[in-house]
């Protein structure tokens, strides 16, 4: 966990650095198999490189235990302090309950998610690293849930990720999402790629 959280130092205040530290070693405690606390640094660190809040970054973390239904057991102080983290992740669940694959709920569903990210953007960012660390991971999702997570890549996210400026997250949703819909073309790219790239060097 140290190396995790000296990628955070330099962000944070120093009060800050102690709380975000408090709160790891607080969930890390919640999860006897460290598969959730794992999912948790693995969905902040997506978007580290973004150098955002200390709100924003614990509800990265917050997120998963709430998705599994982890009692997150704070106290008044801890309550205090992370309450702005837990709203931004509760209403990550709220847009995430949405059906966007309904053709006559489509458009009402978008304004709905549009007027979320009007009133926080955070809540869209952290919604965003969830679901890139998803399509990371499709392998591990039911043939059900992989084909929703991948139509509202294309149809909701991947739009989004590039209206926000996240030019990274969207590259990379957009090859991930090549890569469940048209996996022969994707690895014949992947090869030209790596052809062009080798030709370059000599």
């Amino acid at each position: 966990m140290e190396e995790f959280l000296q990628n955070y130092k330099s962000i944070f205040s120093n009060e800050q650095f102690e709380s975000f530290s408090a709160l790891c070693s607080h969930l890390c405690g919640l999860d006897e198999t460290e598969k959730v606390f794992t999912k948790s640094k693995d969905i902040s660190n997506l978007i580290l490189p973004l150098k955002l809040d200390f709100e924003t970054y614990s509800a990265c973390m917050i997120l998963p235990y709430l998705r599994e239904n982890i009692d997150l057991n704070f106290d008044e102080n801890m309550t205090n302090i992370f309450n702005g983290s837990v709203d931004i992740a509760k209403t990550v669940i709220k847009i995430s309950n949405l059906d966007y694959t309904n053709q006559q709920t489509e458009t009402e569903n978008v304004r709905s998610m549009l007027i979320a990210i009007a009133k926080d953007i955070r809540v869209m960012i952290v919604k965003l690293a969830e679901v890139l660390y998803l399509a990371r991971h499709t392998r591990e999702l039911s043939h059900e849930d992989a084909e929703k997570l991948h139509f509202e890549i294309r149809e909701i996210y991947s739009p989004i990720a590039s209206r926000l400026g996240l030019s990274y997250v969207k590259s990379e949703l957009n090859d991930l999402n090549l890569s469940y819909f048209k996996p022969n073309e994707y690895k014949k790219l992947l090869k030209q790629v790596a052809e062009d790239s080798r030709n370059g060097k000599e």
